[in-house]
């Protein structure tokens, strides 16, 4: 080969004449004279506008031969990239080729993912009855509603946990083809979970005893109708998450209405009032009529007036006690205060609150959910149920999980109160296995 190579290297002159001088003319002269070109592909070369069989070499120096480095230019992937494209086109005209379309399979996945929150439900129920000693009145539960976007949307949770064991008994989702306000959703789907309830009853002989929400007023006319052997109850936190803003107004104010709005004597009142609250729908003993007094006996208090207060309360076991709020002396402090006492959710409504639940847990999931939906994101109704029941499975499996120790956490901005929280263990996330092996036998059955 080196002898057909004839004309001089180096400029003519033999002493510019390198190694790589002649290694770099002896391969462009074999590629020149043994890469070959068919008609055919000579025709799609054309046709494409890049050489099919386009092959080229690259130097390196001593130093860099040894090293794990592969350099070249972008022209060049972008020729390897065109040539693998026209190496599919010539193989699927000549090949026949099979492709499985991954939509089928997402279809497959969301049935046996339904499959397994189906299962989820049943053992979360059966946890629930059994937690009950006396099952014939029937079973707590807690539910609430939850939008899928901030604004204008389209589905909608309505989440039932069970009171005791707080897991999750049945989601029902519902869109705005079923109903195009997005304010009824949430009483369209406590409809679908009484009638999911309904039709268990044969099997599992389910009975609603006490259901707790946030007081939305269309579900607690639902309950009242249709509800016959239920109870309705509402959320203490709704009910008294303003309380305090709303008796601060007779707290403070302008000068020019006092003793006509407010009083100076009721002004460091409105957050002992709201922890009153608390203690008296605790202690009612289900009777709404004996809350009703607790509330007004608030105002007897502050007036050194204990006839009524509780046994085991302070101001009656500890002959020391002494008032630490100021006084109630004029009778307009003592009208203004039990007006706005009166004015209350709880001394209006005492029947939807005697059973003092919450929905803590219920709207800690609708936190944990956003794990897998976010609210910023409009998903399909098929990823929507998918994503729904990802978050069911991971918080039935986790929800009662043991703890590993304590820590006090203070708020700043409420320095009074100081609770311990719970470090919880890690997450097992065993629902991933059992969701694999749904996917491999799938994938063995094909």
């Amino acid at each position: 080969m080196t002898l057909k190579r004839q004309w001089p290297l180096g400029g003519g002159n033999p002493n510019r004449t390198t190694n790589k001088d002649m290694l770099f003319e002896v391969m462009t002269f074999y590629i020149k004279n043994n890469i070959t070109q068919l008609d055919e592909d000579q025709h799609m070369a054309e046709e494409n506008n890049i050489p099919f069989l386009d092959c080229s070499f690259t130097s390196c120096n001593e130093e860099t031969s040894t090293q794990k480095l592969f350099v070249t230019a972008e022209t060049s992937i972008e020729n390897l990239i065109k040539r693998v494209i026209n190496h599919g086109k010539v193989c699927k005209s000549q090949l026949h080729l099979y492709s499985t379309d991954i939509q089928v399979m997402l279809g497959v996945c969301k049935l046996k993912l339904s499959q397994l929150v189906k299962e989820s439900y049943e053992t979360a129920l059966l946890e629930e009855i059994t937690s009950y000693e006396e099952l014939q009145e029937g079973i707590d539960i807690v539910t609430d509603a939850r939008h899928g976007t901030r604004k204008n949307s389209m589905y909608t949770d309505v989440v039932c946990l069970g009171a005791r064991t707080h897991k999750v008994l049945r989601v029902e989702t519902i869109s705005k083809v079923d109903c195009t306000s997005a304010q009824k959703h949430e009483l369209i789907g406590t409809e679908r979970i009484y009638k999911y309830f309904k039709n268990l009853r044969d099997e599992y002989e389910v009975k609603i005893r006490v259901h707790c929400h946030d007081r939305n007023t269309s579900v607690n006319k639902f309950i009242r109708i249709n509800g016959i052997d239920t109870e309705s109850t509402n959320d203490t936190w709704h009910a008294t998450k303003n309380i305090a803003k709303e008796i601060k107004t007779t707290c403070s104010g302008p000068r020019y209405k006092e003793g006509q709005t407010w009083h100076p004597e009721l002004s460091d009142k409105a957050a002992s009032i709201k922890t009153h609250l608390y203690w008296a729908m605790k202690n009612c003993n289900k009777d709404p009529v004996k809350l009703k007094l607790s509330l007004l006996n608030i105002v007897e208090h502050y007036k050194i007036n204990h006839e009524h207060c509780s046994e085991l309360s302070r101001c009656k076991t500890d002959s020391n006690y002494e008032l630490t709020k100021y006084l109630i002396k004029d009778p307009k402090a003592e009208i203004l205060l039990g007006r706005a006492l009166m004015n209350t959710q709880v001394y209006k409504s005492p029947t939807d609150y005697v059973h003092c639940m919450d929905s803590y847990y219920v709207e800690s999931f609708n936190n944990a959910i956003l794990q897998y939906h976010d609210k910023r994101i409009n998903f399909s109704k098929q990823v929507y149920i998918l994503r729904t029941n990802l978050a069911v499975l991971d918080w039935n499996e986790h929800v009662n999980r043991q703890t590993t120790s304590l820590k006090t956490v203070q708020d700043a901005k409420n320095p009074r109160r100081q609770v311990k929280v719970k470090v919880l263990k890690r997450k097992s996330y065993n629902m991933w296995s059992e969701i694999w092996d749904q996917l491999v036998q799938i994938y063995l059955d094909l």
